[in-house]
């Protein structure tokens, strides 16, 4: 972990806020080749959601302090999952009656969303408004390419 869960989610969120409506509009633009489907659904969409799909777990798991986690995590994933992701799938037909590629839109409207959110956190932590970590003893989101500090235990020095 040179470069932090939150650097990762970032990364993915953006990925999908600037390629979630050109990947939606190829896949509904060539439905009948069969090349085009794969390369925008399965590559394209498939490599945006490794970096969002299983690391979002993590990242969520260090918002909250250990007394209250179980309950955080919880609460925080289940009624985010029953509005975003129990009526997606409706509110993706509704978008779709007005404009075929709106599903698209939407997508991207979620990693922005997402990315968003990282942002004004990590500002919020700055000003020392807000705690991400509780596992950690430092943020979690370092620079690409600068690898963050990793502390160096007392038996290593000999000490």
């Amino acid at each position: 972990d040179m470069q932090g869960i939150a650097w990762i989610l970032f990364l993915g969120s953006s990925m999908l806020a600037l390629l979630g409506t050109p990947l939606y509009m190829v896949m509904t633009t060539y439905f009948n080749s069969f090349e085009a489907v794969v390369a925008s659904y399965g590559l394209g969409y498939g490599l945006i959601f490794t970096f969002i799909g299983m690391i979002f777990f993590v990242y969520v798991c260090e918002l909250f302090p250990v007394d209250v986690r179980n309950a955080g995590v919880g609460l925080s994933y289940n009624i985010g999952f029953c509005c975003f992701g129990g009526f997606a799938p409706m509110i993706f037909e509704a978008a779709f009656e007005h404009n075929t590629w709106a599903p698209g839109f939407l997508l991207s409207l979620a990693g922005l969303t997402t990315t968003a959110s990282i942002i004004v956190s990590l500002l919020l932590q700055r000003k020392g408004k807000m705690q991400l970590t509780h596992i950690r003893p430092e943020p979690y989101f370092s620079p690409c390419g600068v690898p963050k500090k990793v502390p160096v235990k007392c038996e290593e020095l000999g000490i």
